[in-house]
């Protein structure tokens, strides 16, 4: 497959043609100037933005997966490829639900459970997706036959709600389509059963985060009621930490549909609730809400505004090492970086951040499908260089031809 093949620019360029639009029609309607989306669809300029990607799917009438890339095909642990991966966790969420019981599941005792969870954790904070796709299935079937009755159906539930929320950010991961939704549903049925501010805040920020792409002016609206509902609740063990994070969630949806003053507002009640949480962050959910986390989200919405000057003053401000979880500290690379790679002037400082991030969490970074064009954009202007070893590898890694 050619280089070109992988690039947004090239299927925008594609459905352009098919639709009979004309590039001056497309920007117009996506609100950037000819010769920027000319850039694009040739590969010499990398879309930035989540709302930039949005704008120009609008534009041509299509949903903005039809603009993305393809999960890494070379995802690989032992047999298991990508689609492997979101087979099985498409099996953990719809072969059986919360408040049915697996027929021919006996659970193991509770202490070897919480060690199985144990490792689902760390598998989900590595972005090990072939991992969770070998730990969740069976892990499901247990805990549901506890959470039908008996006297750990509480615990039970908790868990299941964790598991639910590790799938949903590995099917985002790797575009398993319509999964994100029926994981925070599950976890929404369970809080309900259990009567449970802290699960249903839970619920909330899931519901928030799939959302996504073409629906940011809804996941601001949906995650401001959402906190609205959980601020009664907030003397709640981790309601605080549900009521931030869905500010967060509203933050990123405004500034994503253009609404940057409501964004602002929201980032600053959600900086207002981390002030409250007692140190750094709180292990709360595996998000650690807290004044390092408000300052990473500040810096993602810096450069969802294409705003790279605060981008740069931000980053080296974030105390990143007091994020315990390498998935999280991969995103904050990686959001870094993509922003710093679209100027000319921070390119190298822009791709050491991430190969940071890739090392830290090699599955996330691979198939986020802006980085992926972000790398493929550089090599596409690394044509013109004899260099660019660092470069080659990494897109060698995400399955691009260099």
């Amino acid at each position: 497959m050619k280089l070109e093949d992988d690039l947004i620019g090239t299927r925008i360029r594609q459905i352009r043609h098919y639709r009979g639009m004309t590039a001056s029609a497309v920007a117009g309607l996506a609100g950037i100037s000819r010769s920027y989306l000319s850039r694009i669809e040739l590969g010499g300029r990398a879309v930035t933005s989540r709302s930039l990607l949005e704008a120009i799917a609008a534009a041509l009438r299509v949903a903005p997966s039809a603009l993305t890339s393809e999960p890494h095909k070379t995802l690989r642990r032992g047999d298991n490829s990508a689609h492997d991966v979101i087979q099985a966790l498409d099996a953990a969420l719809t072969e059986w639900m919360p408040g049915e019981r697996p027929e021919g599941t006996t659970p193991r005792p509770i202490n070897a459970l919480q060690a199985s969870m144990e490792l689902v954790q760390e598998a989900r904070h590595r972005s090990d997706y072939p991992a969770l796709a070998d730990l969740v299935p069976a892990m499901v079937r247990e805990l549901l036959v506890l959470y039908a009755s008996g006297p750990h159906r509480k615990q039970a539930g908790e868990w299941l709600a964790s598991i639910y929320q590790a799938v949903m950010d590995a099917a985002k991961a790797l575009d398993g389509v319509g999964l994100p939704t029926l994981a925070y549903g599950h976890v929404e049925k369970i809080a309900k059963e259990l009567d449970d501010p802290q699960l249903q805040g839970l619920a909330y920020w899931m519901r928030g985060q799939a959302f996504g792409p073409g629906r940011r002016e809804r996941q601001a609206t949906f995650s401001a009621q959402a906190a609205a509902d959980l601020e009664p609740h907030i003397g709640e063990p981790g309601v605080l930490e549900a009521y931030g994070q869905v500010h967060l969630n509203a933050a990123l949806g405004a500034v994503a549909s253009g609404q940057h003053d409501v964004g602002e507002a929201h980032l600053r009640e959600a900086r207002d609730a981390a002030a409250r949480v007692p140190g750094d962050g709180s292990s709360w959910a595996g998000l650690w809400f807290g004044p390092t986390n408000v300052a990473i989200w500040d810096l993602v919405l810096a450069g969802e505004r294409r705003d790279v000057g605060r981008v740069e003053r931000i980053g080296p401000t974030v105390h990143i090492d007091a994020v315990p979880y390498p998935g999280r500290k991969a995103e904050f690379y990686m959001e870094w970086g993509r922003a710093l790679v679209s100027e000319r002037r921070s390119r190298d400082r822009g791709l050491s951040l991430i190969l940071k991030a890739e090392k830290l969490a090699p599955h996330r970074v691979r198939n986020h499908p802006l980085v992926r064009d972000a790398v493929g954009s550089l090599i596409v202007q690394a044509r013109k260089d004899a260099g660019g070893g660092e470069l080659r590898g990494l897109a060698m890694r995400m399955g691009i031809a260099p």
